[in-house]
């Protein structure tokens, strides 16, 4: 079974993305920390076109975050709030202008909605005969699986402090090697964007880390922060075009041989693994309930082809 992608790293790539400033800015963030959960009504965006005012709720940006895959579902939410909620805000938009400009009435949207609706009716059949056969002793199996087939390797306690301006992260680079380690967590809670209590990630694997720093921090010894100023460029979520940028003070506070992750963390990524295999069995068994006649592109019978039998080798029972 393919090993499963570890939600750290997703964890890692919403971190950083959010340290760069959004619509909703930071003051926003920083007020839903301290508040409930909202209702799912809660109005969260507001969006006027053409005279014509669009809300976006609470419950439709949360509705969103069970689309995205199961390694990104396990990052926090309120990290990941922002990039959902423009991503249903521009989702309205587009609907919105589509509407207008009279989609709904050409025949190939009625014939695209009817071959939708035949599509989730299939899903949501298969679904349920997959969670008939992925049962907890099922995925407990496949657990121990993958974490038998998993790598030794080691993973780093990691601490971060992330601004968007080189200057700045130079200086402040300056200012933790004269303070030391100690004061690390001190800057990053009063400098760093990211938001994340002590700049520390906890630990991850190698193979979690971005490319940018994972060959440096392979190499350091422990309580060590990286000799330079990291770069790190994603993909900006508002723009398949562009790219965010943020500048990264790394600290490598520990070491220690890699820990698997607890069953129910990995549980919806197990489920996702062993989906494609109860899948299979439940289309096999679902045909085998029918009987399927198949005809020629013109509609004809279709012949049969009979392998000729090879006349069998019989021994020769006369004398020699």
């Amino acid at each position: 079974m393919k090993l499963f992608m570890f939600p750290r790293a997703a964890i890692l790539a919403v971190t950083l993305l959010a340290s760069v400033p959004m619509a909703m800015g930071e003051a926003a963030s920083d007020k839903t920390a301290s508040t409930p959960e909202p209702t799912d009504s809660t109005v969260v965006s507001t969006i006027t076109i053409d005279g014509t005012t669009i809300k976006v709720t609470y419950g439709q940006v949360k509705d969103k975050l069970k689309l995205l895959p199961p390694q990104l579902q396990n990052a926090p939410f309120k990290e990941i709030f922002p990039l959902l909620q423009k991503s249903v805000a521009t989702e309205q938009i587009i609907t919105y202008l589509a509407e207008k400009a009279g989609i709904k009435d050409k025949p190939e949207y009625q014939k695209l909605v009817e071959e939708a609706k035949k599509g989730v009716l299939q899903k949501l059949f298969l679904d349920g005969e997959i969670d008939k056969r992925a049962t907890e002793t099922e995925l407990q199996k496949a657990y121990e699986e993958v974490k038998k087939a998993a790598p030794k390797e080691d993973e780093y306690n990691i601490s971060l402090i992330t601004v968007t301006d080189k200057k700045k992260a130079d200086e402040l680079l300056k200012d933790v090697k004269k303070s030391g380690v100690a004061k690390f967590a001190e800057v990053a809670n009063k400098e760093s964007m990211n938001k994340v209590p002590d700049g520390n990630l906890g630990y991850m694997r190698l193979s979690e880390m971005p490319e940018a720093f994972r060959d440096k921090v392979k190499g350091s010894a422990k309580a060590t922060i990286l000799p330079n100023v990291i770069e790190i460029s994603m993909p900006d979520p508002s723009d398949a075009n562009k790219k965010v940028t943020s500048y990264n003070i790394i600290m490598v506070q520990d070491k220690r041989p890699a820990t698997f992750p607890p069953f129910e963390t990995v549980r919806g990524e197990l489920k996702t693994a062993v989906s494609s295999k109860f899948a299979k069995e439940a289309v096999k068994e679902l045909e085998s309930k029918a009987t399927v006649t198949h005809f020629t592109m013109d509609g004809k019978p279709i012949e049969q082809k009979v392998e000729d039998k090879k006349p069998e080798n019989k021994q020769s029972t006369s004398g020699s």
